[in-house]
């Protein structure tokens, strides 16, 4: 164990000075970044936040590449549950590749993510009436006790709604 905790932080050393060497800026960038996500463990304020990703953006729009680039981050919540807790739920972000996107932190998306998603009501009369009101295509109890007898109805539920 003694060997391999030292082989790591030589390794770590040396990735640490060849990102002082300025080998590879966005590398630099993404270094920060993940010191202050979580390998550090200390709390970290906003406006550090979104200077660090609009660092690693602004870099990204600078450097023109012939594909199209992703740029993830991970935030890890300790005691948070999120089903209970919904203080944290946000949007997802949009910025323009030919703008400078400190401003833009807080836009959203130009396209919804599924534009096609369609919703069917199974419910008892009530709903149904309020479904057939609204034109949303609806399915009744008697209904479902039917599908339930043929399976193959059951699978084709998706298509009928």
């Amino acid at each position: 164990e003694e060997k391999l905790k030292e082989y790591r932080k030589e390794k770590r050393k040396e990735k640490k000075r060849k990102l002082d060497e300025g080998s590879d800026p966005l590398s630099k960038h993404e270094s920060e970044l993940a010191s202050i996500m979580g390998f550090s463990g200390s709390k970290v304020s906003r406006d550090t936040l979104y200077e660090c990703v609009a660092s690693v953006l602004k870099h990204s729009a600078d450097k023109k590449r012939k594909f199209l680039e992703t740029v993830e981050i991970q935030i890890g919540l300790k005691n948070y549950d999120p089903q209970k807790d919904k203080r944290f739920s946000g949007t997802v972000k949009y910025v323009p590749p030919d703008v400078d996107p400190l401003p833009y932190v807080g836009a959203r998306l130009k396209h919804i993510p599924r534009p096609k998603m369609q919703v069917c009501v199974l419910g008892d009369q009530q709903h149904c009436d309020e479904a057939k009101a609204n034109n949303v295509p609806y399915m009744d109890v008697e209904a479902l006790k039917k599908l339930n007898k043929n399976k193959k109805l059951v699978k084709k539920l998706g298509e009928w709604c």
